[in-house]
């Protein structure tokens, strides 16, 4: 006997006839999504600790630098009970580099043996608060580079720190443009020394400034930000001036030469020096005529003067930077003129 035909007739709808969701196959899929979680979490707690560190890096910046007790130490109760709390969160640590996990034992030693050596020659208290205030700096390194998870979070980090180093540089430049209202306050009144308080500490900030500010400039596309980034970079050299510091003089120059040494862009990043100097260079031979800037014995209505003529052409030497770099970049995009790798 024939065995029935149970193919469906013409019309007539297919009917699924997949098996049903067992609780076999619920409990798999509800496992997936208990393993996709905790790596979203940690993406989100570590970008938090990331954004505590760079207030915490941009409140010091604003407030002497950290120096004083009342300010430091508050600031390093909070960072070690940071430090406490991502020890307990899974994963954290577990992508560090290699070059970050020596550069972190360098550390270790260095704050163990500034520890050992300050033992025997300040007081037991003055002993206590620089390991702290050491282990706080180590305490901010070990987290930062545990929160960074991937390259793409180096862009926006360097942004974020060209804006801290922007608002010093600033302070400073105001300074200078209007000495009435903010005053100089390092010891010989005339270097400017911004909101850190010590015009030596401040122009190593502004150098490494103008370093990562180059260096990023290497890596945008949109013209108009390499314009603004070009402008940065010329103001960042002229507060670095006013500071009057070989040492700040110095660290950008190591700076500048590791930069070439090691970075990819190097014709890109010396044909934006070579359009910033431009008119950085007329506003250097500009500030040559305006002794109110870095004489000393100079009545404060002539500082002002000079500040007023200095905020004229430092403005003017500034539009210029932006349009020659913004112009560079439309062009060098229009005919193809950056690395294959950058287009």
């Amino acid at each position: 006997m024939d065995a029935p035909d149970t193919r469906p007739a013409r019309g007539e709808d297919v009917k699924d006839v997949s098996p049903p969701d067992t609780p076999e196959r619920l409990e798999t899929t509800e496992d997936r999504e208990k393993h996709r979680r905790p790596g979203r979490l940690l993406a989100v707690f570590k970008g938090l600790v990331m954004l505590s560190l760079l207030a915490v890096t941009a409140y010091g910046m604003m407030k002497d630098g950290l120096y004083l007790d009342e300010f430091w130490l508050p600031v390093a109760a909070g960072v070690l009970a940071l430090l406490f709390a991502t020890l307990f969160v899974r994963g954290f640590y577990v992508d560090l580099p290699p070059a970050g996990t020596l550069a972190l034992a360098f550390l270790a030693a260095l704050v163990a043996v500034k520890g050992l050596s300050m033992v025997w020659t300040i007081s037991e208290t003055e002993t206590i608060k620089e390991i702290l205030r050491s282990s706080m700096y180590l305490a901010i390194f070990v987290m930062a580079l545990g929160a960074l998870t991937s390259w793409r979070q180096v862009g926006p980090l360097i942004d974020f720190s060209v804006l801290v180093v922007a608002s010093v540089a600033g302070y400073g430049l105001l300074q200078k443009i209007n000495p009435i209202d903010y005053p100089v306050q390092s010891i010989d009144g005339v270097r400017m020394d911004s909101t850190l308080g010590y015009a030596n500490t401040t122009a190593v900030i502004i150098g490494m400034g103008v370093v990562l500010a180059l260096s990023r400039m290497t890596t945008l596309r949109n013209f108009a930000f390499t314009g603004l980034y070009a402008a940065l970079v010329l103001s960042f050299v002229v507060a670095l001036y006013l500071t009057v510091s070989r040492g700040g003089l110095g660290s950008l120059g190591v700076g500048m030469i590791l930069l070439f040494v090691l970075g990819s862009a190097r014709l890109q990043m010396l044909a934006n020096l070579l359009l910033v100097a431009l008119p950085g260079a007329w506003l250097w031979w500009r500030m040559q005529s305006l002794p109110g800037l870095l004489e000393t014995g100079i009545r404060p209505q002539d500082k002002l003067a000079d500040g007023t003529a200095l905020r004229n052409e430092l403005l003017l030497a500034l539009l210029v930077a932006f349009a020659l770099q913004a112009g560079y970049a439309v062009l060098a995009n229009r005919y193809e003129l950056l690395p294959t790798a950058r287009r």
